[in-house]
C-alpha cells in the first residue's frame, strides 16, 4: 500500500492577513501577515472540508483580491504592514521617535521627511466631533 503525497505537502506559503491555522494535536496558531508556513501532511489533513478539499487548495486557486495566503516566502523588502493598520501605526511611531533622536536639526528634518516618505502622513484623530457627556 502506497501513501499518496498531497501536491501541496512541503510547499511554503505566506499569509496576507492574520489567520488561525489548526496544526494538529489540539494545537492552533495565529499567523500574522508576512509570516510563512511549510505545509505538512498533518496540517493539510486537518484543513480538509466535508468534501475532502483542503482550504489551502481552495485559497490558492482563488486568484482574487480576497486571498488569505500565497505561495512561497514573503517578498524580501516588502513591509508586512498596511497603511492605516495597527502595525503601520506602531512602525511609523517608532521611526518618528528615532528621527527625533538624531543629534542635529538637519538630521532630524531629513529623518522626519523619510518617515513621511515611507509611511505617509499620520492619521488624524478619529474622535473629532465626538460628543462627550
Amino acid at each position: 500500500m502506497t501513501d499518496k503525497k498531497h501536491p501541496l505537502e512541503g510547499a511554503e506559503i505566506h499569509f496576507l492577513r492574520s489567520i488561525t491555522v489548526y496544526l494538529g494535536q489540539r494545537q492552533s496558531r495565529v499567523f500574522d501577515r508576512g509570516e510563512t508556513l511549510t505545509l505538512t501532511a498533518e496540517i493539510l489533513e486537518f484543513s480538509r472540508d466535508r468534501l475532502g478539499q483542503s482550504w489551502f487548495e481552495t485559497e490558492l486557486a482563488k486568484g482574487s483580491a480576497s486571498l488569505k495566503i500565497a505561495r512561497g516566502a514573503w517578498p524580501e523588502g516588502v513591509p508586512t504592514w498596511i497603511a492605516g493598520d495597527a502595525a503601520w501605526a506602531t512602525a511609523r511611531e517608532q521611526a518618528r521617535l528615532e528621527a527625533w533622536a538624531h543629534p542635529t536639526l538637519e538630521e532630524q528634518l531629513a529623518a522626519r521627511a523619510e518617515v513621511n516618505r515611507v509611511y505617509g502622513p499620520a492619521v488624524t484623530s478619529r474622535t473629532l466631533g465626538q460628543v462627550v457627556r
